[in-house]
């Protein structure tokens, strides 16, 4: 099961700067935030392999960039990721067994 979440859900919210968790604190992006949550709860509860991907700020760029992964914070991330590079990068992670009961968050490099 592969599915979208965000960064900053989850374990990857201390991993966000303060303005993004002041946005997922006072205003109603925290409504969405907590969808995200409890969609990767569900996935932590449902014996299949699974993998969330959590994309920080999306762009509409159509250059395609090198993908930063960050699992558990790993990595420091930056504020944009193309739509594209997220699209190839769930399809490149599809099989991979390194990423399967994970929250990878990703950005361009």
């Amino acid at each position: 099961m592969l599915t979208i979440s965000a960064w900053g859900a989850g374990d990857s919210y201390r991993e966000a700067n303060w303005m993004f968790r002041f946005l997922i604190n006072k205003t109603n992006v925290g409504v969405a935030y907590k969808g995200h949550e409890e969609q990767e709860e569900v996935l932590k509860n449902s014996g299949l392999n699974w993998t969330a991907v959590r994309p920080v700020g999306l762009t509409n760029s159509q250059a395609s960039k090198p993908t930063r992964v960050s699992i558990g914070g790993s990595k420091k991330l930056k504020m944009g990721i193309s739509r594209k590079d997220v699209a190839r990068f769930m399809l490149e992670t599809l099989d991979d067994k390194a990423c399967f009961q994970a929250a990878p968050s990703i950005s361009n490099d």
